[in-house]
């Protein structure tokens, strides 16, 4: 496919660019609160030690703990996070696709302000069962919906998954 050459000089200099981390494996999404923490996941493809982390003066430190970094270091622990968002309620969302619905997919929000669990949701297989795969999501600016994007790579049945917070409830939209 023939792209056009959409190329423009750069709008800030390259020196005015700053390296905030250098990392081991690639980032998948970052979230910055508004008190400027950086939160980011950490690309599964990657096969990182962390999932979520979250750079501290210059250092990257697991998030919330080392606990949450994989099977067998707690009863609720991170598996394969991809997307991260932080609402208007200063919590930390974490959307994570249990590598592909092998695991349990599910959303897990942390108060910023104490770093602990306010809510989860685990999705159940019919929703987001062996070969799903949810990719991202945005939070509705009332903070009350999530929409996620279920990219589904290898079920092949993609689909937007609309869940409502307060109730604990999640629908599929396909067309």
């Amino acid at each position: 496919v023939n792209f056009p050459d959409r190329t423009i000089n750069p709008v800030f200099s390259a020196d005015m660019l700053e390296t905030v981390a250098d990392l081991d494996v690639p980032p998948g999404n970052l979230a910055v609160s508004s008190d400027g923490h950086l939160f980011f996941s950490l690309h599964p493809e990657g096969r990182p030690d962390f999932r979520v982390a979250e750079l501290k003066d210059g250092t990257v430190s697991p998030y919330p703990s080392l606990a949450f970094q994989g099977s067998g270091k707690s009863d609720i622990f991170f598996d394969t996070v991809l997307s991260v968002r932080i609402d208007n309620q200063n919590r930390l969302w974490t959307l994570d696709l249990a590598n592909h619905g092998l695991g349990t997919p599910r959303l897990l929000a942390f108060d910023l302000a104490t770093d602990k669990i306010v809510h989860r949701f685990d999705f159940p297989g019919s929703i987001a069962g062996i070969g799903s795969h949810l990719n991202d999501f945005q939070i509705d600016p009332a903070g009350e919906t999530i929409y996620i994007a279920e990219a589904s790579l290898i079920a092949k049945s993609p689909a937007i998954l609309v869940y409502d917070i307060k109730n604990k409830q999640c629908r599929t939209l396909r067309d």
